[in-house]
């Protein structure tokens, strides 16, 4: 897709949610079938919680000494700021981004630099919800969809467009992905990505 707005009426007009409809493209065009596609996005779910839980109960220094121990301290502290939902994300960002910083496995979405954002907006807020694997991979496809229209129509990488590109692609993916997990509407989608 070139547009935010082809994704949206494509998904429409083939009755899909936008999630489904992604999902399937992205198995049409690498000719596998969708179950090997999903169990893909699976295996990068997994990874998500795997370098969160690391990321928060990891107290010790990235190789570099420059970060480490920020999400265990966040996690044990109260929340004086953010309500306690904004809080754990918080959190969840920061313990995937320490994850990232000390070299372990993490999934760039859509880069390292910014891989906390998705990761910690979708699992928080799918707590709250108690949404399913399923509906957390719908909300997955979504962001990819997202990501890719982004990456055809700008740059994603912090080095040629600095942290705005990636974490306000990031941004922008988790936004999206959000309101398909909270079963929102694509105008809904397309004011999540543009705020």
């Amino acid at each position: 897709m070139s547009s935010l707005r082809e994704l949206w009426d494509q998904a429409t007009a083939a009755d899909q949610r936008v999630g489904d409809f992604v999902a399937a493209q992205e198995a049409a065009a690498n000719e596998q079938p969708l179950v090997a596609v999903r169990r893909k996005m699976q295996d990068m779910l997994a990874a998500f919680r795997e370098s969160a839980q690391t990321g928060i109960s990891d107290g010790g220094s990235s190789p570099s000494g420059l970060t480490g121990g920020d999400a265990l301290r966040m996690r044990d502290a109260a929340p004086h700021f953010l309500n306690g939902y904004a809080w754990r994300a918080a959190t969840l960002g920061m313990g995937i981004a320490e994850a990232n910083a000390k070299m372990r496995r993490i999934v760039a979405c859509p880069t390292a630099g910014s891989c906390g954002i998705l990761p910690a907006v979708l699992l928080t807020l799918a707590e709250r919800l108690g949404s399913s694997d399923d509906d957390i991979l719908r909300a997955l496809f979504t962001a990819a969809g997202v990501g890719d229209v982004i990456a055809k129509n700008a740059m994603i990488a912090g080095a040629v467009g600095g942290c705005q590109a990636e974490c306000g692609t990031a941004i922008a993916m988790a936004g999206a992905a959000g309101i398909e997990l909270c079963n929102g509407t694509t105008e809904q989608m397309d004011h999540a990505v543009a705020l």
